[in-house]
């Protein structure tokens, strides 16, 4: 069958449209790739987002577990999340300061995955490489 594919401005927070800009859109294409410019953060509303400073993520990249080191702050939970958006891993414990975490990823395909630590409101969000 035949598929459209679009080219539409975003707005800074990467996911509305820019008003009054003009849209593009192809019948019968063949190919189609969606990408976007900038990154946006896996935050809900009413998160605190934390100093990603305060934790050591290692090796990065990695190959068959990451190492988790908090330097000061507590966590509950800890998610893996793909590039799509969609958690792939979560654990949930009482994760203390300067307790090294492992996490396995040997099972995961090599990609990019975002990791997110959080407690009562507060989130840490990093990068993950594993190859």
């Amino acid at each position: 069958g035949n598929y459209d594919v679009g080219i539409v401005q975003l707005k800074s927070d990467k996911i509305n449209p820019v008003s009054n800009t003009e849209s593009y859109f192809f019948n019968g294409a063949r190919w189609g790739i969606w990408f976007s410019n900038g990154s946006r953060d896996l935050v809900e509303t009413g998160e605190v987002v934390l100093d990603e400073n305060s934790v050591e993520l290692f090796p990065n990249p990695c190959h068959d577990n990451v190492n988790i080191l908090s330097k000061s702050e507590y966590f509950d939970k800890i998610e893996i999340f793909n590039t799509q958006g969609l958690k792939i891993w979560e654990k949930r414990s009482n994760f203390n300061p300067q307790e090294k975490i492992v996490v396995p990823l040997r099972d995961f395909n090599s990609g990019c995955y975002v990791i997110k630590l959080s407690r009562s409101g507060n989130v840490i969000i990093m990068k993950i490489i594993k190859e």
